[in-house]
Parts: C-alpha cells; sequence; structure tokens
C-alpha cells in the first residue's frame, strides 16, 4: 500500500510503502524457518556423528527433552520447569542437590549409558589418562 507524504518545505510528494504480510504469509515464513532450523540441526548431527567416525570416538545423541527437570540420582522428574534464575537442582523426591547445569549433564549420561561418575573431575576407576597433545 503506498501512502503519499508531502515534505516539508519542498513541495514533493514522498511515497512510503507499507508491507502488510497477512497472517498465513507470517505462519508460512515461520514453518519455514522451522524447516531451515530442523535442517541445519539435522546436518550438524550428521557432522558430529561423522567426525566421532573418523576419529574412532564413540558419539551417542541424547534426547534432551527433561534433563534439566529430572533426576541424576532417582530419575524422579520434577511438577514445574525450573527458571533460569534457579541454578540449584533440588529433587522433590530424594532431596538430592546438585548445580542444575550438572545434574542435567548426569542425566544425559545416564541416558547415553554411560557412568555420570566422572562428572566431578574424578576419575572412574580403570579410566584411560588422556593422550597429551
Amino acid at each position: 500500500m503506498t501512502t503519499p507524504e508531502v515534505g516539508e518545505g519542498t513541495g514533493h510528494a514522498r511515497y512510503t510503502y507499507r508491507l502488510r504480510v497477512s497472517s498465513t504469509a507470517h505462519s508460512a515464513l515461520t514453518a519455514m524457518a522451522r524447516k531451515a532450523a530442523d535442517a541445519a540441526i539435522g546436518a550438524t548431527k550428521q557432522a558430529l556423528l561423522e567426525m566421532g567416525r573418523k576419529h574412532g570416538r564413540d558419539v551417542r545423541l541424547v534426547h534432551p527433552t527433561h534433563t534439566t527437570m529430572d533426576c541424576a540420582t532417582c530419575g524422579a522428574r520434577t511438577k514445574h520447569a525450573l527458571p533460569l534464575s534457579e541454578r540449584t537442582y533440588t529433587c522433590t523426591a530424594c532431596g538430592a542437590a546438585s548445580p542444575r547445569d550438572k545434574n542435567s549433564a548426569r542425566v544425559m549420561l545416564a541416558r547415553a549409558g554411560l557412568n555420570p561418575a566422572g562428572i566431578e573431575g574424578i576419575r572412574p576407576s580403570g579410566a584411560p589418562l588422556p593422550e597429551a597433545a
């Protein structure tokens, strides 16, 4: 839609354009953006798996849903999502308390079938030493 506006003191009309995006066009753009983001995530996962194969590493993809709501100690799920300002996770079932990010990391390790004992920087018995770079 064009709307004429008269410039001050110039005597010339200036036209501005207002683009009205309909709700169907907006939802189509949103769906396209979502599809593009999904494709980018899929490509990143494939690249990660390929790099793991190339370098002989074990890569396990873990579904991230509810990792900040599940307890790494007993597996119970809280009734509500924690706000980002709350940095300590406290289980309502068993009472275990730990930093939110470490609890989430332990949940992901457990879901991947790995031993989360080394999360605190303590090497589990029998773990190989890291190679020097």
